[in-house]
């Protein structure tokens, strides 16, 4: 693996690793929010039997474990992590595929997949490099979809301001806004995108509040300012379909 793509893997454990510490130390939902995320996956890309799904940065398989029960355990699931210590998560189907992507992405080399995941995996350093690479996995119309900690949020602003005063700075991560997100997809090549403002529902709410928060998340994420206060982005996108001159 060359010095670059060994640094681009580097970025991408660090931002699992964070990522999994988050959802295990802050997040009181996680598992609800986990399984929000899996039915609204496989609505927006109306998901159907042995379809193939991979997804990067799966950790320690939380959302794979859900995605496996909304899909009823139909399609293939492959679960590729960027931890080169793990180990294959605990109850996982029995029909998901798990990947150590430790030196790269040759372990995909040559494989299409239908449709591709990542929770919060974009960094200003790796997310034009992940990006070329997913397109490169999709299968021609195949889509991607991802979930993206928004920068703009004021919980976050004010968390790495406190951070930074006393010196606590945990948070390595280089986040991309909303329009970087837009326009590195387009550069990449990905069409029919787009990239919404999502979720209300995060620490350091109560739970009782969270729930409250859940039936009012569709109406906030509609109102212009207040959506910009959202915990995460929400960005879909498809790989352009074979020409219909190359389908015979």
């Amino acid at each position: 693996m060359t010095a670059s793509a060994d640094s681009m893997i580097s970025t991408l454990s660090m931002r699992e690793r964070v990522r999994d510490a988050y959802w295990k130390r802050r997040d009181p939902i996680v598992d609800d929010r986990m399984q929000w995320r899996a039915q609204s996956f496989r609505h927006i890309m109306h998901i159907l039997p042995h379809q193939t799904i991979l997804e990067l940065g799966c950790g320690n398989g939380i959302f794979t474990r859900r995605l496996g029960d909304t899909t009823r355990n139909e399609c293939a699931i492959t679960a590729a992590t960027f931890d080169s210590s793990a180990l294959r998560p605990t109850n996982l189907p029995d029909n998901v595929e798990f990947i150590v992507l430790s030196s790269g992405l040759d372990p995909l080399n040559g494989r299409k997949f239908d449709f591709v995941i990542a929770h919060d995996m974009l960094d200003k350093r790796s997310g034009a490099w992940l990006l070329n690479r997913i397109y490169d996995l999709l299968a021609p119309g195949g889509q991607a979809l991802f979930y993206e900690t928004n920068p703009w949020n004021v919980i976050l602003i004010v968390r790495r301001m406190l951070a930074r005063l006393w010196r606590r700075d945990d948070d390595p991560r280089l986040l991309l806004s909303r329009p970087e997100l837009y326009e590195l997809l387009s550069e990449v090549g990905f069409i029919g995108i787009f990239a919404v403002f999502n979720d209300f529902v995060y620490a350091p709410l109560s739970r009782r509040m969270v729930w409250i928060l859940r039936n009012l998340s569709i109406v906030l994420e509609n109102i212009p300012g207040v959506r910009t206060l959202a915990g995460s982005i929400l960005l879909y996108a498809q790989k352009p379909p074979r020409p219909m001159s190359m389908r015979y």
